[in-house]
């Protein structure tokens, strides 16, 4: 087709005259989170995170009696703690219990819904003691 390269040339001549200067130089394929006050903000949060755990210790490690929150420092409550102990033990039971009766015996149907967990870990209300 000899028509070809010069409909090629037309369309692309009204492609450009259809897009101003301005638009090209505000379109930009960075990400919107890579910029340098965002990266600043991002290296201050990471240092803060960084600078409370060694001053207060490593907050996942085993041998811990009592888990706190790390930004307000209070310590959580036993009842809490064991809940956290427990929660592995939860899920893999609850795993089991899931493939026995939906894979297994297929008393289930596989997209019957599964019982959410409420642990209610992190949103428990704290006692306060009277003033």
């Amino acid at each position: 087709m000899v028509s070809g390269p010069e409909v090629a040339r037309v369309i692309s001549e009204f492609e450009s005259s259809m897009t101003t200067n301005e638009a090209q130089e505000n379109t930009s394929t960075k990400h919107h989170e890579d910029t340098r006050s965002l990266q600043a903000l991002f290296r201050k949060d990471v240092t803060a995170l960084s600078k409370t755990i060694e001053e207060m210790g490593n907050p996942f490690s085993e041998d811990r009696e009592d888990f706190l929150v790390l930004d307000t420092k209070e310590v959580m409550g036993a009842d809490v703690v064991e809940r956290l102990r427990k929660a592995e033990k939860v899920g893999e039971e609850q795993y089991q219990s899931f493939v026995t009766e939906r894979l297994v015996q297929r008393s289930k149907s596989l997209y019957d819904t599964i019982k959410r967990n409420k642990l209610s870990i992190f949103s428990s209300p704290t006692e306060r003691g009277s003033s």
